[in-house]
């Protein structure tokens, strides 16, 4: 099943800070800045995505999640020991 977005209005997102004119230009920006930048807003579309799924995909969602989380932490304490 693929995930199919839902139309979001307006009221729920989230604006995104800009940082200088507000023009959407990052010339000023260092480096560092505009990474910043660059992750808050694929954070924002990530967190648009999520909560625009139905409940079923979310669940699915969160046990591929989980279940990718356990073996990370299951990795790393077989690493340490």
């Amino acid at each position: 099943m693929r995930f199919q977005p839902q139309p979001q209005p307006e009221s729920l997102r989230r604006p995104i800070t800009t940082v200088s004119s507000g023009d959407g230009s990052t010339r000023g920006l260092t480096v560092a800045e505009r990474n910043e930048i660059s992750k808050a807003k694929r954070a924002e579309r990530a967190r648009i995505r999520y909560h625009s799924m139905r409940p079923e995909l979310r669940q699915q969602q969160n046990a591929k999640r989980a279940e990718l989380l356990r073996k990370v932490a299951f990795y790393y304490i077989s690493y340490q020991s």
